[in-house]
């Protein structure tokens, strides 16, 4: 037993004909002997390509010995006859296309001594067939039984085939010593519209139970031609077989091209031998793809979609101005596959045997702009003053997406009637003349932006509206309102737009925004420190919805798919803000605002959208940065714009969230915190379709204050006592009665005497430009209760009532007490003993009804002697008058 496998891989370079079947790989493998080893082992590389076709050939040689009828291919033993053999590729089914088998028998039918089987099948792109290297198996064969047996197997691949591939003649010949053993013809199928009897391509197959080689009469080109070799195995019935046997076997594949008649084939041997068993063909014809002809009308529809796509309307007619429209047929990869004039009868046309082939997706655009076949789709845009009215593959009725493009896929059969398929087209209120624009705008400190409507010197269309977009194509979305009207630094051009329409006039002339430096932003941010993440969720996830219920990001949909750092504005005076932007669809390494971008690409897959929908590609960028020395204070965050949804957390827990940032803004305090050193602040952005993507959100920092109260005996507070941050570098503080610094600051007297009342602190670089106002400064005033030291002066009334513990009360004593003690109204005196007052604790002071101005406790909480006036019990302590 001895087994060889032999691969052979084949690539032919395309012909000129771009839609004849073309091979484009091919393999040969084989086997000898019995067991599983008789078996060939099939793996071969297919290569990607359009619309393939894969043809698997097998020859196979079964001896019957030396139980008679035993030992098929596939069929069960006992059996008259062989069946074709299943064959999948990775897993998937063929389908069966023809199997010539023979056999040899003594007497009867069930005397089976000696069998072949010649089995074609196959499996094209609309049945699945893989791309790269794939397995070939056969389930369900019988196991060789015998040394002499063989099987061969050719594999052929082809592009630029219908997937069903058509069997014209087989035939099986027995027991022929010729060179010459066999000839096989066919008739010639119909070619499919667009193509030639030279775009059939026939393939042809020949096998000999003969280890010889076969080879194809001239004009065919040979696939491959190969042998297995073996001349083990044994029969008892070797007498009733041919001399040659047994012995290996042989195969060949080819194809060829005709220009006319019919196909046919003669098989050769390399030698004579006095007779061969058996030799089987088979003919078959690989058929091309129709190229049908496209055709179609372009309206000038002036009533709109009334009555659907057609000439409607005052002035309505086809269109009639020669070499100025044109329609680009597209392909899937956005290349142009051919391109037609519109007439002067507003026809357009593409001719069969074109590039447009059968099943294929083809996008039709109408644009003034001619493409050029196998270069990207050019710009759509129609002449000056035209728009869009809609367009129709059904002879009327719009497609409901008026964007001057429909979609086809080709069919068999040409297009007979070229007002089937409609473009309807208006005149644009927008006009033809592009608006009159200053070339530049600077900002007036201390805006730190611009109005762009202030530089239209023109007057807007009636009808139309004045649109501003950063590029001369009107390409993606215009600028929203707050975009317009706090607008930054860049380059802005200004259109009048036809909304009913849908229509442009040209670009007016570059508008330069140039924006100055006027205003600081006041905060201790570093200019470093902040990073991203990138997540994705699946298409269909209600980003909204999710996040805004849950307190913490990420929620269950969205995985970590890259990360980067990030620092767009570091060295500007906005170095602080957080302010990032995409201009492309979906988030791509290519934007230059992404530094050391790592991870996956999160793009907008179209083949998701249909009927003018689009696909809902979730993304999100979450943006940190950790607090460190020195940087803490209470920041008050903006949010200019965002594009979709905006979160803002600290240490991860939610702060606020801003649902459709963009339909409004800005959103002036959209989170006021203090944060610490160690704190994490971040800003969440959440898309949630393909377009561009933004937000522009700053922290500025502003005065962390504390309330204030009074020190007896002062009845003033100084307002400087309530900062608790340092001052940043180049600011000063003011201070305001209001939060909107309406009126006039406080000057310094005011601010170091201050009384009761409510204030607020903003730092401010003296040139007109403030930070945001602090959180409010309570300042309460606290009444003083106050005492003299005693007025000895003058000779005051004497003490008429005394009490004394040392023994000298009276007149007639020499101390002459109490009446020496001048202008009391009791005196006590004692070397011994106190006077006690009522004492009480702070807690049981409201327990004292109705108490009387000037009443005198010891407070046993506070440890001070209290006095009740102006409705309060206070400590008497202080020696101070007002």
């Amino acid at each position: 037993m001895k087994k060889t496998i032999l691969l052979l891989f084949l690539i032919l370079i395309e012909n000129l004909f771009a839609q004849t079947p073309t091979l484009i790989a091919s393999g040969t493998y084989k086997a000898s002997g019995s067991s599983v080893s008789g078996i060939p082992s099939v793996n071969i590389n297919i290569p990607a390509g359009k619309n393939r076709l894969m043809l698997i050939t097998t020859f196979s040689e079964r001896i019957h010995s030396p139980i008679l009828a035993s030992n098929f291919v596939y069929a069960a033993d006992g059996s008259t006859e062989d069946f074709a053999i299943p064959i999948l590729v990775n897993g998937i089914a063929t389908q069966w296309l023809s199997g010539p088998w023979a056999t040899d028998f003594l007497t009867a039918s069930t005397d089976v001594i000696f069998s072949t089987q010649n089995t074609v099948r196959y499996i094209s792109d609309n049945m699945g067939l893989p791309t790269g290297n794939v397995s070939v198996t056969f389930p369900g064969i019988n196991v060789p039984e015998n040394a002499g047996d063989e099987m061969i197997v050719n594999i052929a691949v082809f592009e630029n085939a219908k997937p069903i591939p058509s069997l014209l003649n087989w035939t099986n010949v027995r027991n022929f010593n010729t060179t010459n053993f066999l000839t096989l013809s066919g008739t010639s199928p119909a070619t499919s519209v667009g193509n030639t009897l030279n775009n059939i391509t026939f393939f042809g197959t020949g096998a000999i139970s003969q280890q010889k080689l076969v080879s194809f009469s001239s004009g065919w080109s040979n696939i491959q031609s190969d042998i297995v070799s073996n001349t083990l195995g044994n029969s008892i019935y070797t007498t009733d077989m041919s001399p040659n046997e047994n012995d290996g076997i042989g195969l060949a594949t080819a194809f060829s091209n005709i220009t006319s008649g019919n196909p046919t084939f003669t098989l050769t041997r390399t030698a004579t031998n006095p007779s061969t068993e058996i030799a089987s063909a088979n003919l078959i014809a690989i058929l091309p793809l129709a190229r049908p002809s496209v055709t179609g009308t372009v309206y000038i529809d002036n009533d709109g979609l009334t009555g659907g796509i057609n000439n409607g309307g005052t002035g309505g007619s086809v269109w009639n101005t020669a070499n100025t429209l044109y329609v680009n047929a597209i392909g899937i990869n956005g290349n142009v596959v051919a391109t037609a004039l519109v007439n002067t009868s507003g026809a357009f046309f593409f001719p069969t045997g074109g590039s447009l082939v059968e099943g294929d997706n083809i996008k039709f655009q109408l644009s003034k702009n001619q493409g050029t076949v196998g270069q990207p789709a050019p710009t759509k845009e129609l002449p000056a003053n035209w728009s869009t009215v809609g367009e129709s593959i059904t002879s009327g009725p719009s497609d409901g997406n008026p964007n001057g493009e429909f979609s086809l896929t080709i069919g068999t059969a040409s297009s007979t009637n070229n007002t089937t398929n409609r473009f309807g087209i208006t005149t644009c209120a927008s006009g033809t003349l592009q608006p009159t624009v200053y070339g530049t705008l600077t900002n007036t400190c201390p805006a730190n932006f611009v109005d762009l409507d202030t530089a239209h010197t023109g007057i807007t269309p009636s009808g139309a509206q004045l649109l501003w977009f950063t590029n001369n194509t009107h390409s993606g979305d215009p600028l929203r309102t707050a975009q317009v009207s706090k607008a930054g630094a860049g380059i802005y051009y200004a259109y009048y737009y036809d909304g009913a329409k849908n229509c442009y006039s040209p670009a007016s002339n570059a508008v330069t925004v140039n924006i100055s430096d006027c205003c600081p932003v006041f905060t201790s941010f570093s200019n470093t420190g902040w990073s991203a993440k990138v997540f994705d969720a699946p298409a269909g996830t209600d980003a909204w919805t999710e996040i805004s219920n849950a307190n913490t990001f990420p929620t269950s949909s969205y995985s970590q798919v890259a990360t980067f750092n990030y620092n767009v504005k570091a060295g500007t005076s906005d170095a602080y803000s957080i302010d990032f932007q995409t201009f492309t669809y979906g988030l791509t390494p290519s934007n230059p605002q992404i530094q050391n971008y790592s991870g996956t690409q999160i793009y907008y897959d179209y083949s998701l959208a249909g009927g003018g929908s689009k696909a809902n590609e979730d993304y999100a960028v979450l943006f940190s940065k950790t607090i460190v020395s020195g940087e803490e204070g209470t920041y008050q965050f903006d949010l200019s714009y965002g594009d979709d949804h905006i979160f803002i957390y600290k240490n991860g827990v939610k702060l606020n969230q801003m649902n459709d940032a963009y339909y409004g803004g800005p959103f002036i305090d959209f989170v006021t915190v203090y944060l610490a050193a160690g704190d994490v602040i971040s800003v969440l952005m959440v898309e949630e379709d393909l377009y561009n993507t933004e937000v522009v959100i700053s922290g500025e920092k502003k005065p962390t204050v504390q309330n204030l109260t009074n020190n007896c005996p002062e009845t003033t507070v100084n307002l400087s006592n309530a900062l608790l941050t340092a001052t940043p570098p180049g600011a000063t503080v003011l201070w305001y009665n209001n939060d909107t610094r309406t009126g006039t600051a406080l000057t310094a007297a005011q601010v170091i005497n201050a009384g009761a009342g409510t204030f607020y602190a903003f730092y401010s670089n003296g040139s007109g430009c403030y930070g945001p106002a602090s959180n409010a400064v309570k300042v309460t005033i606290n009444s003083c209760v106050c005492y003299r030291d005693p007025n000895n002066n003058g000779t005051g009334t004497e003490t008429k009532m005394g009490i004394t513990l040392l023994k000298r009360a009276g007149s007639d004593n020499q101390d002459n007490w109490p009446m020496v003690r001048k202008s009391g109204h009791i005196a006590l005196e004692s070397n011994t003993q106190g006077f006690v007052v009522t004492r009480i604790a702070k807690a049981d002071l409201g327990n004292i009804t109705n108490p009387q101005e000037g009443m005198m406790v010891y407070d046993t909480t506070d440890k001070c002697l209290k006095i009740y006036s102006g409705n309060a019990w206070k400590c008497f302590n202080t020696p101070a008058c007002p």
